[in-house]
């Protein structure tokens, strides 16, 4: 099955906020709810969303976060395992999609929930995470699916508010 995320925007740091990018993800042109990831920072692991592009989605039984799939795209450097890696910037298991919220909950993830809402201090953060993830799982069967990540608007970076 093949899968779009349309990355509309990025939140700016500032003192009480955390930097984020932010989507759409789409299944057969039907919204299936928001993504939540790490801002653009080069592609640096553990510290970046991935690039735009094409990935191939494996299943992964992940210990922590339960049944998920891995992202990989070897020419954008994002490969499944460490072992796959080919330099010490390489990225590996970046996983789709996993419950959290807020930008900081995710190394190079992609979180998804139901909405997306403000905080207080002005944080856009996504609201039923454990219930958006659970639905997608459930839809999505156990073999590889391809998934499209792509920036509209002006985004990466662009700004929310």
């Amino acid at each position: 099955m093949d899968l779009l995320i349309k990355r509309f925007g990025t939140q700016v740091a500032s003192e009480f906020v955390q930097a984020g990018t932010f989507g759409e993800l789409f299944m057969q042109d039907l919204s299936q709810g928001y993504t939540v990831e790490q801002p653009w920072m080069n592609n640096q692991r553990f510290e970046s969303c991935v690039p735009d592009g094409e990935y191939t989605l494996i299943p992964f039984d992940s210990p922590r976060y339960g049944r998920v799939f891995v992202m990989v795209n070897p020419e954008l450097n994002v490969y499944a395992f460490e072992e796959e890696c080919l330099s010490d910037t390489d990225r590996f298991l970046c996983l789709f999609v996993h419950r959290g919220s807020y930008p900081e909950n995710f190394q190079g993830c992609i979180g998804l929930g139901e909405r997306l809402n403000e905080n207080i201090n002005g944080q856009t953060w996504a609201a039923n995470t454990k219930t958006a993830c659970g639905k997608l799982m459930n839809t999505l069967e156990r073999t590889e699916h391809k998934l499209t990540i792509m920036s509209v608007g002006g985004a990466t970076p662009a700004v929310l508010r």
